[in-house]
């Protein structure tokens, strides 16, 4: 059974799932659907057109499904979708997508934004990534799997984050960043490899060790880029190794 605090403001066509906990002064505006376990702790505003799994915990002051702050948006229907076990700390706000966008912003399942986090309008964020505080995220970002982004790092529009990612605090993120790699400074800049990441991830040393190489042969073997990405999408037993050539492939890093 649910439990709705007297003060809670629901609109009508409000979907609940099983045991979800509303707390006081919380506001869900219309087309909300909860799933089940979520919990509302106190002063949360769902604003509308927001669909959220199992299990998600959002604390006070955090604001979900807000219209996007984009000069182009007319009041379209467009939606927020968020999967299961999130955690949204205090303060955080994540906006709608847009008709000329994705038409959604989507979240995915274990992650973690602690307070103050902004995710703006057709964001795309994976799974079991940590937003430490602070961190904004423009329109069109689209952040992977398992990526750290450190306090106060901004991340401008359209880039794109690997999996696996970290991000040191105070940065602006002006490039794609690709999976495994560690990155510093202003301008930012990819000055390793995420070993601690990995490691906790549970990668097998070679593995590692096996990105390690292919970061050294990209980035720091003084071969020209082209031909080094080449060398790097050769067959290879290790798929760290492969995901690590399509994205800069993808994102034209070796051009």
């Amino acid at each position: 059974m649910s439990n709705i605090h007297p003060t809670a403001q629901l609109a009508e066509d409000v979907v609940l799932g099983k045991d979800v906990v509303i707390g006081p002064y919380c506001v869900i505006g219309p087309r909300v659907e909860l799933g089940d376990g979520c919990v509302l702790h106190s002063h949360v505003v769902i604003q509308r057109d927001t669909r959220m799994g199992a299990g998600n915990q959002v604390h006070p002051f955090t604001l979900l499904g807000g219209d996007p702050q984009d000069l182009k948006y007319k009041g379209e229907e467009t939606w927020l979708v968020i999967g299961e076990r999130n955690v949204f700390r205090e303060g955080v706000y994540v906006h709608r997508g847009t008709k000329d966008g994705l038409g959604e912003t989507r979240i995915g399942d274990d992650n973690l934004l602690m307070g103050h986090v902004h995710v703006a309008h057709d964001c795309r964020i994976g799974n079991a990534n940590v937003f430490a505080q602070y961190v904004g995220l423009s329109g069109h970002v689209w952040i992977r799997d398992h990526a750290v982004l450190g306090g106060k790092v901004g991340v401008q529009q359209f880039m794109c984050i690997g999996s696996h990612a970290y991000i040191g605090g105070q940065v602006r993120v002006s490039r794609a960043i690709p999976p495994y790699t560690a990155c510093r400074g202003t301008p930012i800049e990819i000055n390793g490899i995420n070993v601690i990441g990995m490691r906790r991830f549970g990668l097998p040393r070679a593995n590692i060790q096996a990105v390690q190489r292919a970061y050294r042969h990209f980035f720091r073997s003084g071969i020209d880029r082209a031909q080094a990405l080449k060398d790097l999408e050769q067959p290879t037993d290790f798929p760290e190794v492969r995901k690590f050539a399509e994205f800069l492939r993808e994102f034209g890093l070796a051009d």
